[in-house]
């Protein structure tokens, strides 16, 4: 929860997005253990609003793994096992190498485009960037379509 200090009054954002904040933050930071049940009216009650954005957040945060609903129960911390740990770092690994791959295939096809036509200038030069600036490289990028 913000507050301005020139009025003293909370700055409200998506309730539900503030809501899930804490309660991802109480699960990693460990304050909130695994299998622990998750009080909706603790949590509505420490950061101020209703119970509503409060469920919201539950069930966002069920869909991304952090909690295990359960019906007529509550929510509780989802337990992570080592194969879950390991799952993870799976998919992370698979897509950074995808997206290694991606970037040296962009790479070659900017240095290909910039081989083909050297007299044209290079994007960025009229605006006074200086060559090889990151914005330059953003605008080469742009100009090409990826």
């Amino acid at each position: 929860m913000t507050t301005s200090a020139a009025t003293g009054r909370r700055a409200y954002g998506n309730l539900k997005d503030e809501a899930a904040s804490y309660i991802r933050a109480a699960i990693t930071s460990g304050d909130l253990p695994a299998r622990s049940r998750i009080d909706q009216d603790v949590v509505a009650q420490a950061l101020g609003i209703s119970r509503a954005p409060v469920r919201e957040a539950l069930i966002e945060l069920t869909q991304k793994g952090f909690v295990d609903a359960i019906l007529r129960r509550g929510a509780f911390v989802a337990e992570l096992t080592p194969a879950d740990i390991e799952d993870y770092y799976e998919v992370v690994a698979s897509v950074f190498g995808l997206t290694t791959r991606r970037a040296v295939s962009r790479a070659k096809s900017l240095k290909s485009w910039q081989a083909a036509s050297p007299s044209s200038p290079t994007p960025g030069t009229r605006l006074g960037w200086p060559a090889g600036s990151a914005r330059q490289s953003c605008l080469q990028v742009k100009k090409i379509g990826y």
